[in-house]
């Protein structure tokens, strides 16, 4: 088997924005409208929100706990005014919310995450992204 270093055969910042622009749109067809209102921002700025939230919980493998401690000292304004406490259950609620609507590209981004670290080639690395986004397609 053969190994692979990102460093040096394929840049770790191009595969992860590849990833990203795979994830992005299907985040943006599902987006409840209702949410981006209440947000206070637009489609594209809170399909970003979800996408950072979705990072935080691959990086994270899932534990909510350890996302809002990644999430909180860059935190939106806008979505948490504060105070700190209310911020953190906030948060944690929106990280649930997340696992639970989006739970397919939560669980493309954890494998690329993990799959990256095997060091898995690249092109693998995508099919193995597009087969989780595939899934969003059929509602499963």
């Amino acid at each position: 088997m053969s190994t692979y270093h990102y460093d040096q055969v394929y840049s770790y910042e191009s595969i992860f924005k590849e990833v990203k622009e795979l994830i992005l749109p299907t985040l943006i067809e599902r987006i409840n409208p209702a949410d981006i209102e209440a947000s206070g921002l637009n489609q594209i700025q809170f399909s970003e929100y979800i996408y950072n939230l979705i990072m935080a919980l691959g990086y994270n493998e899932l534990d909510v706990n350890a996302a809002v401690n990644d999430l909180m000292p860059t935190r939106n304004p806008f979505i948490y005014p504060g105070p700190v406490e209310t911020d953190v259950v906030n948060m944690a609620i929106h990280l649930c919310k997340v696992i639970e609507d989006y739970k397919h590209q939560v669980w493309a981004f954890q494998g690329f995450h993990k799959n990256t670290q095997n060091l898995m080639a690249h092109k693998q690395v995508i099919i193995e992204v597009k087969k989780q986004l595939l899934a969003t397609q059929f509602g499963l």
